[in-house]
């Protein structure tokens, strides 16, 4: 075909009404893939990605469709728009525009893994039902059974992801529970205020009683502090009398209990190693 023909081709394409597809008209290529499992067990994916690759570029070439929702588009429109964008970029295109670039069918039947599931290019490309139907030697499966949706089962895990709380990480568990007790404290305070009580802020001890007493509703599940009484009455007498240190910078204050911490540490595998 010359050039003249090649353009009147085009012009013809573009002018002529789109065909009513639908996906009922449409096998993708995962289902062919599924289906030529069905005719051969025990071959791989690969294998089969091969064979039929080989058929349809070689002997049959046939036109390959992407699905966009529920429209079907010519794979080689796609391509003959991407060439002429690409002319006077040649080379210098970034990785994210080859990433958009249409995959050929060769790239889409480039299989190394046996589980085909979770490849979308293959749910997204196929052929038209009656274009390829007459050149494979085998049936197609019009549902796969024991098949879940992939899309529905991929946001309900999502869904459960988001319903579930996941583990504090290791190192975390004591900054919260010691976020628990002073959330605790204020509530107290708070409602000490609120009773007009004179006492608003009590001692470090009276305070730890009055949280212990509301321990049942601070604390459903095991009804009680949620570290020793004398780690928290260390925790409420540090905050507490801040103000009655001579550095109440909070930051330096972590970094010393993180080196008293560790040295301490050291000293109980020293006295463990002795």
């Amino acid at each position: 075909m010359g050039f003249k023909e090649e353009v009147e081709e085009i012009e013809r394409r573009r002018k002529a009404p789109p065909p009513e597809l639908t996906v009922k008209d449409w096998i993708s290529l995962y289902d062919l893939l599924l289906s030529a499992r069905a005719q051969h067990p025990n071959s791989r994916y690969e294998v089969l990605a091969s064979g039929l690759l080989a058929t349809l570029s070689v002997e049959h070439p046939t036109e390959l469709y992407r699905l966009d929702g529920n429209k079907l588009n010519a794979v080689a429109d796609d391509h003959f728009s991407w060439d002429l964008l690409s002319v006077p970029m040649k080379g210098k295109m970034s990785p994210e525009e080859l990433a958009k670039r249409p995959k050929t069918l060769s790239q889409l039947l480039c299989i190394y893994d046996e589980d085909i599931s979770n490849d979308e290019s293959l749910r997204t490309h196929g052929f038209l039902r009656d274009a390829i139907a007459p050149i494979l030697d085998f049936e197609f499966l019009d549902s796969i059974e024991d098949e879940p949706d992939y899309k529905e089962k991929y946001f309900e895990l999502l869904a459960a992801q988001k319903l579930s709380t996941p583990p504090p990480l290791r190192g975390e568990s004591y900054a919260i529970k010691r976020e628990e007790l002073l959330i605790a404290a204020l509530a107290v305070i708070s409602q000490n205020q609120k009773d007009a009580n004179k006492k608003v802020v009590p001692t470090v001890t009276e305070l730890l009683n009055q949280i212990e007493n509301h321990a049942s509703a601070f604390w459903p599940p095991s009804e009680q502090l949620p570290m020793s009484r004398e780690k928290a009455s260390k925790e409420l007498g540090f905050a507490l009398h801040l103000f009655e240190q001579p550095n109440q910078n909070i930051e330096s204050h972590r970094a010393a209990k993180k080196a008293k911490r560790e040295n301490e540490e050291k000293e109980r595998v020293t006295k463990g190693i002795q």
